[in-house]
């Protein structure tokens, strides 16, 4: 007991310091005017400098991760680059062949010009679609509908311009001509049955522009058994498949149904060979 009231006794010399109150100052002496007390080192503004670092970091990552997503998503794998690198080079070599057959001057009226011209222009406008990555299921259903219509067409086109050129050319290679001609013309009710099939609507009008082109068809084709020089008349034909051709493909692009582009595309490969 006697030691615990010499614990608990007032120091010498004064009054009672009451250590719960009192602090150390600035020169490092004890006091018990809380005025004088040495003040911590202020802490936030650094924490707030090190929580908006760690927010940086973490955004950066965060992007960084985005980043990596999107070329995953988006970069084509080797295989799929090569085959639209064919596609563009195919593209652009059937552009080129027809540029050179206009401007050989062997197209000389204006409906021939026309399609040619348009042929070019449509070309092009699959160039500037595949510059970009594409699916593979895009890739093969272009591929071949730029090959059936667009290199067929033109095939039928050249040999057309042959006959006009040279008029003495037999009967049977005329014949042979208007015979590729006309199938490629015959697969257009197929066409039009597969979109009715597949409840897809297109306008009226086609069913009607297409029976006159194929009694302007007959026409030329008697006109040029008995007088070549009416086999020219030809392109006016092939402007029209052109028209009908391009009212197709629109109809298709706006139903989005790509599994009927590729039925249509085997039934005029089976057409046409």
């Amino acid at each position: 007991m006697e030691e615990a009231r010499k614990n608990t006794q007032t120091p010498v010399g004064g009054e009672e310091k009451n250590t719960q109150q009192g602090c150390f100052s600035i020169s490092g002496e004890w006091t018990t005017d809380r005025a004088l007390c040495m003040q911590p080192t202020p802490t936030h503004a650094q924490e707030q400098t090190t929580d908006h670092s760690d927010e940086e970091r973490i955004q950066q990552a965060q992007q960084e991760e985005l980043r990596r997503q999107m070329e995953s998503r988006y970069k084509a794998p080797p295989e799929m680059d090569q085959k639209r690198i064919v596609l563009l080079s195919l593209i652009t070599q059937t552009s080129q062949r027809l540029s050179a057959l206009r401007d050989a001057g062997i197209v000389t009226n204006a409906e021939q010009r026309q399609f040619v011209d348009s042929s070019i222009e449509w070309l092009r406008g699959g160039e500037a679609y595949f510059t970009e990555n594409r699916s593979d299921e895009e890739l093969d259903q272009m591929v071949g509908y730029i090959r059936q219509i667009a290199e067929y067409g033109q095939e039928v086109v050249r040999q057309a311009r042959t006959v006009a050129e040279n008029a003495g050319q037999t009967q049977s290679n005329i014949g042979e001509i208007f015979h590729r001609t006309e199938r490629l013309l015959l697969v257009f009710p197929d066409v039009l049955a597969i979109l009715t099939r597949e409840g897809i609507t297109v306008d009226p009008s086609l069913s009607g522009d297409y029976s006159a082109l194929v009694q302007y068809f007959q026409t030329i084709k008697t006109a040029c058994a008995s007088n070549a020089a009416s086999c020219n008349a030809l392109d006016d034909v092939l402007t029209g498949m052109q028209h009908l051709q391009a009212s197709v493909q629109s109809v298709l692009a706006v139903a989005g149904k790509p599994e009927v582009e590729a039925l249509i595309k085997e039934v005029v490969q089976s057409r046409t060979k």
